[in-house]
């Protein structure tokens, strides 16, 4: 079977989000511990694969980012797991 590239339309961004762990095993980001009950509330963090020709100059191919768990797509192409979410999503960039 031929593999494909995933091409974004629009302001849409493709992520390869990270794997989901819970506030205690983030590496990245220490929360406080009255977040022990919301963990699946939690926002994930993932790299930015493609980038729609909408988006602006804040986001680029490579750049490390939390985005909003509710309101994307997420699915498996290949194997791979991606995210799929409009570029307002974005809710930080990790420095």
């Amino acid at each position: 079977m031929a593999k494909y590239k995933i091409k974004t339309w629009g302001d849409k961004v493709l992520i390869k989000p990270d794997p989901v762990k819970s506030a205690y095993q983030s590496d990245i980001l220490a929360f406080p511990d009255i977040l022990k009950d919301f963990d699946g509330d939690l926002p994930r963090t993932g790299e930015i694969i493609d980038l729609g020709p909408k988006c602006t100059k804040n986001v680029r191919v490579g750049q490390r980012v939390m985005f909003a768990k509710f309101g994307v797509n997420n699915f498996e192409y290949n194997g791979e797991k991606y995210t799929m979410c409009l570029e307002r999503d974005i809710l930080a960039e990790i420095c």
